[in-house]
């Protein structure tokens, strides 16, 4: 199940590379991974914990750069056993970016790396949009000198390329312009969602004010300050925030890596649950659950109120 496009009319017509292909499933998307891998610079959107990288360098990938939006999962790949030797003579690097806040630095680090092979997986069951957006941006830093293979996991994209190839629709570029009438533009540009990325950080006093140059080409300076701030748990509970803005933690959806992890830390026996994320003088029902729970430190419930003790007179015999 593998949807095949030239990225120009060109390539399409000597039949010839470069090439895109879309596939809706992670089986698919792995495997035709490992067959180009061999003697590629492979620029990796998505890596997650690092199986499919580990299959890369297994099948003789020259180099991979890794990128993904989770410290987790980079910190769990980082101290993987299959990865480490390769962290250590520079065939892997490893960086924290998050593709879809930050299109600009996913560009910078793309040209940076000049990839022969671009792997994009940001989630199969990723809007349409998102994966769009992510795409255009990657196709367009590399234009000057385009990798031979892209590759997307994308369910939608695989369907709307799908249905564009029926119809005689055979090249990447067509298929833009396709798409483009009928997906929305980002609904803030990436000089403003930095902003407010920064005005979180200068609230949590964490500075902030070191602006573009304090950073690498990855972005990783801002990105590793930003991912290693405490989670919202108001914002996980309830899918808002009070602070907005001026909320120093993150705001994260339920799904994603850091949440799960966070949550399944807080399930660890013998610890107990932290409601900072509530907003202040505002103890919600999924903090006061959390604190009775079996294993926190909560103060105990209080001592039953005894029964009052019945008196009998001793002249009457009434039973005061």
């Amino acid at each position: 199940m593998t949807v095949r496009l030239a990225l120009d009319r060109l390539a399409h017509e000597a039949g010839s590379v470069p090439m895109l292909l879309v596939v809706p499933e992670t089986p698919a998307f792995r495997c035709r991974a490992r067959e180009a891998a061999a003697g590629a610079i492979v620029l990796e959107v998505g890596c997650s914990y690092g199986e499919a990288t580990a299959s890369l360098l297994a099948a003789g990938a020259a180099s991979v750069l890794g990128l993904d939006s989770s410290i987790e999962c980079l910190r769990s790949a980082r101290g993987s056993e299959r990865l480490a030797p390769h962290l250590s003579t520079g065939r892997l690097s490893l960086r924290l970016l998050d593709a879809l806040r930050y299109p600009a630095q996913l560009q910078a680090a793309a040209q940076s790396v000049r990839p022969s092979v671009v792997l994009l997986d940001i989630g199969g069951d990723r809007d349409l949009p998102s994966v769009f957006r992510t795409l255009c941006a990657l196709t367009d830093a590399t234009s000057s000198r385009p990798p031979r293979l892209f590759l997307v996991k994308s369910r939608e994209l695989y369907a709307a390329a799908a249905a564009a190839a029926a119809a005689g629709v055979g090249t990447w570029s067509t298929l833009r312009e396709r798409l483009a009438k009928h997906v929305s533009p980002p609904p803030a540009s990436g000089e403003r969602v930095a902003e407010r990325a920064r005005e979180g950080l200068r609230a949590a006093g964490g500075g902030g004010g070191g602006g573009e140059g304090g950073a690498s080409a990855g972005g990783v300076g801002r990105e590793e300050a930003e991912a290693t701030a405490p989670l919202c748990h108001a914002f996980l509970n309830t899918g808002a925030c009070r602070r907005r803005k001026g909320c120093g933690f993150r705001h994260v959806q339920p799904d994603h890596p850091d949440a799960i992890a966070d949550a399944a830390k807080r399930a660890a026996p013998g610890r107990a649950p932290s409601p900072a994320g509530c907003p202040r003088g505002s103890r919600r029902g999924c903090c006061r659950a959390r604190a009775s729970s079996p294993g926190s430190s909560a103060r105990p419930p209080s001592r039953p109120r005894r029964a009052p003790q019945l008196r009998q007179c001793f002249y009457t015999g009434k039973v005061e």
